[in-house]
């Protein structure tokens, strides 16, 4: 993304366009070590984390996000789907930048963890999440560095080396004999891979996840459950997925930590519900939790969520927001009134 983003201020400096970044990186001093090293001459606020004031208003929950505006401030485009049609988005950027000259002419448009983990069968949970937890890093690391060097074959290849496939088989046969936290492990982490078909997975998770849901909601960590039934929508399928928080929103014994993250993840699903009645009442869900616990994580994903609802869709004038960018300036989103602004949320990590 990066390479692409670098081409775009070049090409359109002398063009009505800005590209903007709102910055979660951590280390300030290490973004400024790697925007030099790759090339990031545009203007960047640092936030310091993905939970800085701009990211949390705007409800921003997956990295990168981009927000494409018109020189009016009105929000043409704040899906993630164009982010690498580098194509779609060059031509979409041109055609608003041409509106934009005309306007301002006042013309009408006229129109190494690959190998196979040894086998075992006395391993308690603890030892099993070691071992994966280090070849997942290792992995991880691998993905990482593709990334960065916007390496997409590399990706691709490394698809077919994720670990998890390797390690559910072990998972299962801790979980089949009863061990909690496997089960525990097998909802919030195992995600489809070669050989771990999206609906085998899926049909093996919902067991699970009812097994946890009527057994242990008394425990404090089945908030955990609540989120991962959240981020696995795509793989349960929306009427699944929903019916199961439902579940779990139900028990009266439910953990009281536990029951925001249930509000909340319940929430967020049926807010982006296919159904207009539904999604209603999600948000009518979200309002109560902000109300009912108002200093809880989830309440603050929750004002996020509503704020992007209401102030952040296609044809809506942008919020402004005020920041300093990385050289300590102070700007306003609406600076670049006038002109067309790519705003990208991204991290080096």
């Amino acid at each position: 993304m990066i390479p692409h983003e670098r081409e775009l201020v070049e090409r359109l400096k002398d063009e009505p366009f800005a590209l903007l970044g709102i910055n979660t990186d951590r280390d300030k001093e290490e973004y400024f070590r790697k925007a030099e090293e790759m090339g990031v001459t545009w203007r960047s606020s640092w936030q310091g984390s993905t939970s800085g004031p701009i990211p949390t208003q705007w409800g921003i929950t997956g990295y990168p996000t981009l927000f494409l505006i018109d020189h009016e401030g009105v929000i043409v485009e704040n899906r993630g789907a164009f982010l690498r049609n580098e194509e779609w988005l060059d031509a979409k950027i041109d055609e608003l930048v041409a509106e934009a000259k005309r306007d301002a002419r006042g013309e009408d448009d006229g129109s190494e963890s690959d190998a196979e983990p040894e086998e075992t069968f006395e391993e308690t949970f603890e030892e099993l999440e070691a071992e994966y937890e280090k070849a997942h890093g290792l992995w991880m690391k691998e993905v990482v560095a593709a990334s960065r060097a916007d390496d997409d074959e590399a990706l691709g290849a490394l698809f077919e080396k994720n670990p998890v496939p390797l390690f559910l088989p072990r998972f299962l046969r801790l979980a089949d004999a009863g061990d909690v936290e496997a089960m525990r492990w097998i909802v919030t982490e195992a995600r489809p891979g070669p050989g771990l078909p999206d609906k085998e997975l899926g049909r093996l998770k919902v067991s699970y996840y009812e097994r946890l849901i009527d057994e242990h909601a008394l425990q404090a960590w089945i908030e955990r459950v609540a989120s991962a039934l959240q981020w696995d929508v795509w793989l349960l399928g929306e009427e699944q997925a929903i019916a199961l928080l439902r579940r779990l929103l139900a028990r009266e014994d439910l953990h009281p930590r536990a029951r925001p993250a249930a509000m909340g993840a319940l929430g967020m699903t049926l807010s982006d519900a296919q159904s207009d009645e539904q999604r209603e009442e999600g948000l009518a869900l979200l309002r109560r939790l902000v109300e009912s616990y108002p200093e809880s994580e989830p309440a603050g994903r929750a004002r996020g969520r509503i704020f992007r609802v209401e102030r952040l869709q296609v044809g809506m004038v942008v919020p402004d927001f005020e920041t300093t960018d990385v050289d300590g300036v102070p700007f306003e989103l609406s600076d670049y009134r006038g002109k067309v602004v790519l705003l990208d949320f991204w991290g080096f990590w």
